[in-house]
């Protein structure tokens, strides 16, 4: 039984759905969570907290009584940032996450000085113009310095997020070697933060020997046999998850 309707996968008498924060990738994981039986709500582009909290609303309208949240890089901070201050949220899956958000989610006003000109704050789209930039000088894909010094310039408190406030399970998943951002990093800073803090939910960080930033259940380029068998045990990771979640 299957609806697709404004950006929502439904199995019919469900009790869960997932919000889908995976950038470009959003609705093929959506697609991948309706064949495994699961329902979703795709969230597409930069959304507000205003329109999070709206999809949680129209979720509980329509008769849902577990949400939760999955997402992938940029889409993974918004998750555990959204879910921060989302009572209603039971789950965060996290794939390739850092540990703080860049912009205010009410105002879009920068919280974290990036590597920039005199350290002057920069929004989104300057960031994603100085990311090429950076990478046509250095002539490569690896962003990681990039973020890393923004990070260790940081002294802004409010970027870091209060992931102790999440009402529900978390689980993290990273690479040893990220290619674009210290996502290993930043999920044990996250994990650290959650037992300084006694958090009553429960949480785990899971890092892979191989792979990289692009830390998805599905398959999106050629990969090899470590590669793959990443892919695999994350895939049955998550729908562990999920089967445990909502029983």
């Amino acid at each position: 039984m299957y609806k697709r309707e404004n950006n929502t996968y439904i199995h019919k008498d469900s009790s869960s759905i997932l919000l889908v924060s995976c950038e470009r990738y959003s609705k093929r994981i959506a697609r991948w969570l309706y064949k495994h039986g699961y329902s979703s709500l795709v969230l597409e582009g930069e959304y507000t907290l205003d329109q999070a909290k709206d999809a949680v609303k129209m979720c509980h309208d329509l008769g849902y009584t577990y949400i939760g949240f999955i997402g992938y890089s940029t889409g993974a901070i918004y998750a555990l940032a959204f879910a921060s201050v989302c009572e209603d949220i039971s789950l965060v899956i996290g794939l390739s996450s850092m540990d703080r958000v860049f912009e205010d989610l009410e105002t879009g006003k920068p919280l974290i000085k990036d590597l920039s000109y005199q350290n002057i704050p920069i929004d989104r789209k300057q960031r994603e113009r100085l990311l090429k930039k950076y990478r046509h000088i250095y002539k490569e894909t690896h962003t990681i310095e990039f973020y890393d010094y923004s990070i260790a310039k940081c002294e802004n408190k409010d970027a870091i997020i209060p992931v102790e406030n999440i009402n529900g399970d978390i689980y993290l998943f990273s690479v040893v070697n990220d290619n674009i951002w210290g996502s290993r990093q930043a999920g044990q800073r996250i994990y650290y933060r959650l037992k300084d803090k006694h958090y009553r939910k429960h949480y785990l960080h899971t890092v892979y020997k191989y792979g990289t930033h692009k830390l998805l259940p599905i398959k999106i380029h050629l990969e090899d046999q470590e590669s793959k068998r990443t892919r695999y045990s994350l895939s049955r990771k998550i729908l562990s998850i999920l089967k445990s979640w909502n029983t």
